[in-house]
């Protein structure tokens, strides 16, 4: 059965196109009537009182909500949230990419089809009339994202650049990258073609700032360090997460996957990020560790245990429960005290009396709140996959666990108070937080504000439209060649 909402797309699509085909009056009518659409359908995250307050479009908001939420407490910003369904339908009414294409692997900015090439120019044509209403209509002054690759964003990107308006790419990532995976990144965006079609990138850190350097996807001139906001909630001294709100003991497992740091299933999978086999990925290290945590739990009844995934699915569930089947003869149902959760990363660190992860900024973020953070490095993680491990540059300042037998005398270490946080040097944490997460200061949202306000004044007296040829790095296709 063909669902109304379909047909009602097909609707759009067909008047959209017919529109374009017929006149610019007539194409300037369908955007403004595809703007209304986004615009009904935007939602305000927050609307300070201030008469200057800067109006900002967030695409993909849910992708960094914490980030959001400490930008929305600086009360500078209008912070509203563009509707995902409603852009990609749009994004649907135009062939611009081949069918089946998957986004990893797939070099959109080396696309040489003809039929593909011209379907983006038309589409083009259509974004900059619907980017100019939409801006009209909700006073934006400029639209963000929270990483420059999600492709579906790419189109309304260039919309907004060639509208005058900037398009920021708050980019989130690479929290964890050391020195010596930086090249291997370049490789790979150079290998795509990659570029960023916005108006600015602000990013976490130097690495992440010398990677898309090197790898020429934007001008360096655009590229700036701010620090990630959501970060400055761990780093102040008034921030809510710096004292236990809970009187029970508690320890918290950040579970991570087989596939991990950077390790592709060669085979077929049994899950989503889980192996089949016991040659590839992190497959022994995930069984010790979450057995070693049913352990614990059993031992300590009077302790609440919780193991945090990262996506709650019933994959990854029955992934731990077969660990635990298989060795110790029970699931997560007959642990009374051990239990998954998907509560905030900074709200379980700041409950818990010992952290347990691997691979992660969470474990930056439990060093940053004071907390014992423990981290596996056996099993595939002392030999194998030694290089796929992130945070090697700073493995020093945590604790490291080189068994399930020393995992949990590290943790019974730290329920007892028999252990500290880390065993470096204030001087040493801050350099690795501020080579991991760019500042320590609690004061990047307030970067992150100024930077907006520095780039939206850019635009408005157009000294970055007459700087924009000088600043633009090499296209695709002449760094193809």
């Amino acid at each position: 059965m063909i669902k109304p909402a379909h047909v009602l797309n097909k609707i759009r699509k067909t008047w959209v196109r017919g529109a374009l085909a017929l006149s610019p009056r007539m194409t300037r009518i369908a955007a403004d009537s595809a703007a209304a659409r986004i615009a009904r359908s935007c939602r305000v995250i927050c609307e300070p009182e201030i008469p200057d307050a800067l109006s900002v479009l967030n695409f993909s908001s849910f992708r960094f909500t914490e980030d959001l939420e400490v930008l929305a407490s600086t009360g500078q910003l209008r912070l509203l949230e563009a509707p995902l369904d409603v852009l990609q339908s749009i994004n649907g009414f135009f062939d611009t990419v081949p069918a089946g294409v998957k986004s990893d692997d797939y070099a959109y900015f080396l696309e040489q089809d003809p039929h593909h090439l011209a379907e983006r120019k038309l589409q083009q044509r259509f974004y900059r009339e619907v980017v100019k209403s939409l801006c009209r209509r909700l006073s934006v002054d400029c639209a963000m994202t929270p990483a420059v690759q999600h492709r579906f964003a790419f189109p309304w990107q260039a919309a907004f650049e060639a509208q005058r308006r900037p398009f920021i790419a708050l980019h989130k990532e690479f929290t964890v990258l050391d020195r010596r995976q930086i090249p291997e990144r370049v490789e790979s965006y150079r290998r795509l073609g990659f570029r960023f079609n916005g108006s600015w990138i602000f990013v976490t850190n130097e690495s992440a700032r010398n990677l898309f350097t090197e790898a020429e996807i934007f001008a360096p001139e655009r590229i700036v360090t701010t620090g990630l906001p959501r970060m400055d909630r761990l780093f102040r001294d008034d921030g809510p997460f710096r004292t236990k709100t809970s009187a029970r003991r508690q320890v918290t497992l950040f579970s991570f996957a087989h596939y991990c740091g950077g390790i592709g299933a060669t085979r077929p999978r049994r899950s989503p990020t889980f192996s089949k086999y016991e040659d590839e990925g992190f497959v022994q290290l995930f069984r010790e560790v979450h057995r070693a945590f049913g352990e614990l739990a059993l031992a300590h009844p009077d302790v609440e245990f919780k193991i945090k995934p990262r996506e709650v699915a019933g994959h990854w569930v029955g992934e731990i429960d077969r660990v635990l089947q298989d060795s110790l003869g029970c699931t997560l149902d007959d642990i009374p005290n051990c239990s998954v959760v998907a509560d905030s990363a900074p709200e379980l660190i700041r409950d818990s009396d010992a952290v347990i992860g691997f691979n992660s900024t969470v474990l930056l973020e439990s060093l940053a709140l004071g907390r014992p953070t423990i981290v596996p490095i056996f099993a595939e993680a002392a030999d194998r996959y030694w290089e796929n491990i992130y945070l090697r540059d700073c493995l020093d300042v945590f604790l490291q666990a080189h068994s399930r037998d020393d995992i949990k005398a590290k943790v019974e270490g730290a329920l007892e108070g028999r252990i500290s946080p880390s065993e470096a040097s204030e001087e040493r944490l801050r350099q690795c937080f501020e080579f991991y997460l760019g500042y320590s200061d609690g004061r990047c949202a307030e970067r992150v504000v100024e930077e907006l306000r520095r780039v939206v004044a850019l635009y408005r007296d157009g000294a970055a439209g007459q700087a924009a040829e000088s600043l633009a790095m090499p296209s695709s296709s002449s760094r193809a060649a």
